[in-house]
């Protein structure tokens, strides 16, 4: 099909796939064009001819023209031309028969007249050369094989239909996008075929397709469509799971990369993500892992519970039962209990403020029980400079108590819920981590342990990055990933002797 337009006047072209043609330009445009010279165009504002009774879309050859530069008229006509029907022409003021003439055609045709409106009518017969193939035509909403019979034309009996589609079950299966003969023959073979890189023709399922709709158009059955997808992602069969977007194999061959879901954290559907080289499908669930070893299940979505946790693929990779999330790594729910540490510890936090923060329920360091293996001294202070403090006399005054205790190993502590989330001090951590004041912080905290002979470093951020805490700006998405850097400087600077530790709800928290 061809569309143009020049000086106003619109043109459209339908040339069947079995016309041959420069048989067609040869015969039938000179008499398209003879006519309208006679009478002009601009006397009827439309002049088509077109060659379309009880032919099949294949041979069916239409020439339209318009004398306006509306495309919507140009392109119902080709549209319907293409899809196997005549336009309309009740509403043309004159029509004419052309002259027979002999167009030669790739597949057999019978012979017959076609109405030309306005200007002509053309009588076409085709030259035959038979082919092991059927002339087809193709099952539309609605149709069944009574329609069918009409729409093959040439004279087609439904005993000669049922003869060249011998199967019983045809008409009652008859499915949109399926093929039938119209003529002796073998269907013709439209199966896709496999790609030269071994790759399988790979087709994404859209809204409203199904197995049998997907085969038919296809020229495939479904057997076959059940087959090529055993190792295809996200395959879970006709019957329990057929999702649009997803990718699937029409042939042999490797199966494609699956489609990325917006909101994936894990797995291979997480935006972004690219086939590694060499990798077969049963090798992408290992791909983008949750954090903390957590599950991924098959939409992507990270957690612990039974949603993300129990495998129940049933078979292709990426698959779950009906009804279940399944889990694509780090999958199980049984708790793992490993033998017993080669030493336990006992940590107590002491809270150095306590002083002046409280009327009662008061202690000076060196009252705690020195059966404690490990002591944290909480908090010390960092300024918005960097630099090393304690909040107050009370406070250092506790903090030289604390040195002096024999015992546990000494560790001073930084942050907390105050410090680190609420105003004044939020800043500080945040603005710490960054490239330009991470060294200056490590190398303040370091100073500090070593200067005042403590055991260790505790840092307790409540919390990098997090977008919503209350009464104070969200963090920055890069606050975690400085965070880690910052942690990275600090073990490598840290004395081997001393401790360094970040709290465990830290990991969470990045």
């Amino acid at each position: 099909m061809l569309f143009g337009t020049v000086s106003g006047i619109t043109a459209g072209v339908y040339v069947g796939a079995d016309l041959v043609g420069y048989s067609v330009a040869g015969h039938l445009f000179d008499s398209f064009l003879n006519n309208l010279y006679v009478t002009g165009i601009a006397d009827s504002k439309s002049s088509l001819v077109q060659v379309c009774d009880d032919l099949s879309g294949n041979h069916i050859f239409g020439l339209i023209a318009v004398s306006s530069t509306d495309f919507g008229i140009v392109h119902d006509a080709v549209g319907r031309w293409s899809n196997g029907y005549c336009v309309d022409t009740s509403s043309y003021a004159k029509t004419i028969q052309l002259n027979a003439t002999n167009v030669s055609t790739i597949k057999p045709e019978i012979p017959t007249n076609g109405t030309t409106s306005n200007n002509s009518t053309v009588s076409v017969r085709g030259l035959l050369r038979p082919r092991a193939d059927c002339r087809t035509v193709t099952v539309d909403d609605g149709d069944d094989c009574g329609k069918l019979v009409t729409r093959c034309g040439g004279g087609l009996t439904a005993a000669d239909f049922y003869k060249y589609n011998p199967d019983s079950k045809l008409c009652s299966t008859l499915q949109p996008g399926q093929r039938v003969c119209c003529t002796a023959g073998e269907l013709p073979d439209i199966r896709p075929k496999q790609n030269a890189d071994g790759s399988c023709h790979a087709y994404q399922i859209k809204q409203n397709d199904f197995c049998n709709k997907i085969a038919t158009t296809n020229g495939l059955t479904v057997k076959e469509l059940e087959t090529f997808n055993q190792d295809t992602w996200g395959w879970n069969g006709c019957d329990d799971g057929f999702w649009p977007d997803n990718w699937i194999c029409l042939s042999k061959g490797t199966p494609p990369f699956p489609s990325s879901i917006s909101n994936a954290q894990c797995g291979p559907q997480k935006p972004g993500t690219t086939m590694p080289s060499g990798s077969t499908s049963r090798d992408w669930a290992k791909l983008n892992p949750c954090p903390l070893n957590s599950c991924c299940n098959i939409w992507g979505q990270c957690g612990t519970t039974t949603d993300f946790c129990i495998d129940t693929n049933t078979g292709p990779p990426g698959t779950a039962k009906k009804g279940t999330y399944g889990c694509l790594s780090n999958c199980g729910m049984t708790i793992v209990q490993s033998g017993p540490p080669a030493q336990f510890i006992k940590l107590g936090y002491f809270e150095g403020f306590n002083l002046g923060s409280r009327d009662c329920l008061n202690m000076d360091a060196t009252q705690v029980d020195p059966s404690f293996t490990h002591l944290h001294f909480a908090f010390g202070m960092i300024s918005d400079k960097f630099e090393i403090y304690q909040e107050n006399e009370l406070a250092e005054f506790q903090f030289k108590q604390f040195k002096k205790v024999k015992g546990p190993k000494r560790i001073i502590s930084f942050g907390g819920w105050v410090f680190s989330a609420e105003a004044p001090n939020y800043p500080i951590f945040r603005n710490g981590v960054k490239a330009e004041n991470r060294n200056k912080l490590a190398d303040n905290l370091v100073k500090y342990v070593v200067d005042n002979d403590l055991d260790g470093l505790d840092l307790d951020w409540k919390y990098p990055s997090a977008p919503d805490l209350p009464d104070i700006p969200a963090g920055d998405v890069s606050e975690a990933t400085d965070y880690l850097r910052l942690l990275a400087l600090l073990g490598s600077s840290f004395p081997r002797v001393k401790r360094f530790q970040l709290l465990p709800q830290l990991l969470s928290g990045t």
